[in-house]
């Protein structure tokens, strides 16, 4: 793949800044985004090298970030100021990927990035002055999330960070102002696509990088891959809707499920494994052959590092109870669909938990199936948010 292969057109769409460079730090590409955040155009970089527009002392610990990225292939992230055409810096949080060449190893590398200047000055005005909630309208953690276009999670983060305010209710609970939260909106730019954007890259034709770059996008402005993993959840529920409501044919929804699956699969192959990872076996229950959701577990685990095998879809239960007592993995990751009966997955899930614990496996389930609540047989995830914490618990103890 080349820089030259990444359409101009879509990546002048995305609202967060990208700029591709080869190895020795040359500038190859830099979008419209990058043009408004720094004054400079295409024709004022291309040829230049990238460190050029970074102050000097910042220099050498972006070297070292990217020189990992080419060591070891997993994306990297970092934070720099950009000498903007008049002089004056912006600073960038950045997520480093590489893009292979023709035998596969790194040859040029794709710095996707979020201007979070206005965020920190922000930050330290209510660190200094904290403000209170100044309207008479207050919503929960997840409607908040809906008004910002922001996971439950990123939420709750900066809540305990302090840039979004919160008030507690006799509960406990969070309540947010929703005055508060719009002009927050504001002063920080948030711009997060549409239900509509996403429909149009997963279902217009178009060269494969251009999901890539815009998953990778995603993951600069959300700041995690399990919060990039709920917004695509929602992603997948408008794209059945969509063809629900007769407004997509069934190829169409087939095309944009599989076009995101392949993306979900690139992305993953980046990764690299961490030695003594935890090893997962991926699988749907009898008689599912909906994989995206699976997909999107397999994303966050594939982000710590740890060992994913694709078992299959619609595989019946005694083959998944054969191969799980082959004894060389530590979880088995199961996801099932509305579309089965309570029933059928507490009969599968019985098997299963047996198989699992004669073999010392951890059961964990999930996917908007009716399983049992609680689940008795192990880990229950009803979120990525929720994956992400049981990521986090298994390696404190371990691995």
């Amino acid at each position: 793949m080349s820089p030259a292969e990444l359409t101009p057109g879509l990546l002048d769409a995305l609202s967060a800044l990208v700029v591709v460079i080869d190895l020795e730090g040359t500038i190859q590409l830099f979008n419209k985004a990058s043009e408004r955040a720094t004054g400079c155009r295409l024709d004022d970089v291309r040829g230049r090298i990238l460190w050029d527009f970074i102050p000097q002392h910042e220099v050498s610990r972006l070297r070292v970030v990217v020189s990992r990225l080419v060591a070891n292939g997993r994306p990297v992230e970092s934070e720099s100021h950009f000498i903007r055409k008049d002089g004056s810096r912006c600073l960038v949080s950045w997520t480093f990927s590489a893009l292979p060449g023709e035998q596969g190893a790194a040859r040029w590398i794709v710095g996707t990035g979020m201007e979070v200047t206005d965020d920190r000055r922000l930050r330290r005005r209510r660190q200094s002055s904290p403000e209170g909630a100044d309207g008479s309208v207050f919503m929960s953690t997840s409607e908040i999330g809906r008004v910002l276009g922001l996971s439950p999670a990123t939420v709750k983060r900066w809540a305990n960070t302090g840039l979004l305010p919160a008030a507690r209710t006799a509960g406990g609970h969070r309540r947010f102002s929703v005055a508060v939260a719009e002009r927050l909106a504001r002063q920080l730019n948030i711009v997060h696509p549409s239900l509509d954007h996403w429909m149009n890259v997963l279902l217009l034709p178009g060269r494969p990088l251009e999901l890539d770059a815009e998953l990778l996008a995603e993951r600069s402005r959300r700041g995690s891959w399990h919060e990039v993993a709920d917004g695509l959840d929602e992603v997948l529920l408008e794209l059945g809707n969509r063809w629900q409501a007769g407004h997509l044919t069934v190829a169409e929804e087939h095309i944009g499920s599989a076009r995101l699956g392949r993306a979900l699969g690139r992305v993953c192959d980046g990764f690299p494994l961490h030695a003594g990872a935890p090893r997962v076996l991926l699988a749907t229950v009898e008689g599912e052959s909906h994989t995206l959701g699976l997909a999107l577990v397999e994303l966050c685990m594939r982000a710590h590092g740890w060992q994913t095998l694709w078992v299959g879809s619609d595989l019946p239960t005694a083959m998944l109870v054969r191969r799980i007592g082959q004894g060389d993995a530590d979880v088995l990751a199961v996801s099932a669909s509305v579309a089965r009966e309570a029933d059928e997955l507490e009969r599968a899930a019985q098997q299963l938990a047996q198989a699992c614990t004669e073999a010392r496996v951890e059961l964990l389930v999930g996917g908007r199936g009716p399983w049992a609540d609680p689940f008795p047989h192990g880990g229950r995830i009803r979120d990525f948010a929720t994956l992400e914490d049981w990521i986090e618990q298994r390696e404190r103890r371990g691995g």
